[in-house]
């Protein structure tokens, strides 16, 4: 598992994008971790679970409605595509998402206790990507 603090220069671009970015931060760890675990998906059926049905919507898309957004599932699209990577998007309430309190930095949840923690760099920018 992972969780971490957006940079302050990401999160400046997505703010460029809309003045509420949750949808932006709900598409950006769907694309880390495709990155991060490439090795063990590589080739299979994948299901990724979000709680923000917009951020669902685009990576069934593989469109965003804004730039930044286009940018990040642009990048996941050329990972499904060179990786074979067979992806399903769906949908969980936030309550029962198991990713929520590490998307907010709290890795203190029991279920979690049996799960590796890893530190990732995210992007200082999207231009990063690709």
């Amino acid at each position: 598992m992972f969780g971490e603090q957006a940079p302050a220069t990401l999160l400046d671009e997505f703010l460029h994008e809309s003045q509420r970015p949750i949808y932006e931060m709900e598409v950006l760890p769907v694309v880390m971790a495709c990155k991060i675990w490439i090795k063990y998906i590589s080739g299979s059926p994948t299901v990724f679970y979000l709680d923000n049905t917009s951020a669902r919507s685009a990576c069934i898309k593989g469109d965003g409605a804004n730039r930044a957004t286009r940018r990040m599932l642009f990048e996941f699209v050329k990972l499904e595509s060179r990786f074979r990577i067979l992806s399903w998007f769906g949908r969980v309430p936030s309550h029962s998402n198991l990713a929520d309190a590490p998307s907010r930095l709290c890795f203190s949840d029991p279920l979690l206790k049996a799960c590796r923690r890893i530190s990732v760099v995210a992007p200082a920018h999207l231009e990063q990507w690709g």
